[in-house]
């Protein structure tokens, strides 16, 4: 059983890429320096790069700024925690209830149908 779920984390971390850190854009700082200005960055902690699973595609919500879509946001996108990416595992389609935005038109919040990726599987329906 343990060589089982070993065996499965170690093909998980193959279909990783590193890439910059989109919400600190790879200082590896906080670009905000809410604490301070040495402050470490709350999604990379400090390296600079993150890992994103693949496949993946630009967050829509946040248009891979890592950054809450709102005026004056210092906080992560919720969509994609700050890394400027989202992992899709199936074949995708524009989700019809955003139209490939990511979020409610109405609210600015993530759309509900897609979770803020403005995709969905392609066998999703209405």
């Amino acid at each position: 059983m343990y060589k089982r779920i070993e065996k499965r984390n170690r093909s998980k971390a193959e279909n990783n890429t590193e890439r910059i850190c989109a919400f600190c854009k790879g200082t590896g700082t906080d670009q905000f320096a809410l604490l301070s200005s040495i402050s470490i960055c709350q999604v990379c902690a400090g390296k600079g790069k993150v890992e994103i699973e693949e496949p993946s595609i630009i967050c829509v919500f946040c248009k891979g700024s890592g950054i809450y879509p709102s005026s004056n946001s210092r906080i992560t996108c919720t969509v994609c925690r700050g890394k400027g990416s989202v992992t899709v595992y199936e074949k995708t389609k524009e989700c019809p209830k955003c139209k490939g935005k990511g979020s409610a038109t109405e609210s600015g919040l993530p759309c509900t149908k897609c979770g803020g990726k403005g995709v969905v599987p392609f066998n999703a329906t209405h």
